[in-house]
């Protein structure tokens, strides 16, 4: 997809490793042929932590191109319905259920495992689910998913299909891959750069 084909954006949350992308977008939409404006919903520290890094001038371009809204609420990009649901991690964190009333895609953006997150996965033709660390690795709780946790939640909210992501850097994808696997028996996949993908 060109960058500048983007009907709107959502940030699941501040980390920098899910919005310093944003910057050099913003100067990619701002000055390249006639100036784009893109709705960028997003948890409300998102954008004054992407502005501090900028100066005065920059800032304006930054209001010019983008206009935030709170990722809290549900709300509609053409003919998609977005209905935003409260991860558990350490900073405010949204994961998003996606749906054009005859398929549904989620992704659950950083997050623990937690009691709810089944259901609100329930049933999504794409679930795309963290798996950052795979086992034995021992980290504290309340952060992030292990594979074999993806697996789990791909069953137990009777996805059709799974897609992994946030896969810690030093970890293989196949290992992920494959400890997801040991408890869900479905289509799954990691994901890929530049990689596109449909529910």
């Amino acid at each position: 997809m060109a960058y500048d084909s983007v009907d709107a954006i959502v940030l699941s949350h501040s980390h920098a490793d899910h919005t310093a992308d944003m910057i050099p977008l913003m100067y990619a939409l701002g000055y390249d042929g006639e100036c784009k404006y893109v709705p960028v919903h997003a948890p409300p520290d998102v954008a004054g932590s992407l502005t501090a890094q900028l100066h005065e001038s920059s800032r304006e371009l930054f209001g010019t191109v983008f206009g935030f809204s709170d990722l809290g609420s549900p709300f509609e990009v053409g003919d998609l319905r977005v209905e935003p649901f409260p991860t558990l991690h350490p900073v405010e964190t949204y994961g998003v259920r996606v749906t054009d009333g005859a398929r549904t895609f989620v992704y659950t953006a950083d997050t623990a495992m937690f009691d709810e997150l089944p259901d609100l996965c329930r049933g999504a033709d794409l679930l795309v689910a963290e798996a950052t660390y795979v086992r034995p690795y021992e980290l504290p709780p309340g952060i992030h998913m292990w594979g074999d946790e993806a697996g789990q939640l791909a069953c137990k909210a009777e996805a059709k299909r799974l897609l992994l992501t946030h896969v810690w850097g030093s970890i293989p994808v196949e290992d992920a891959v494959r400890e997801a696997a040991e408890n869900w028996d479905g289509p799954i996949e990691a994901a890929g750069e530049g990689q596109t993908y449909h529910p």
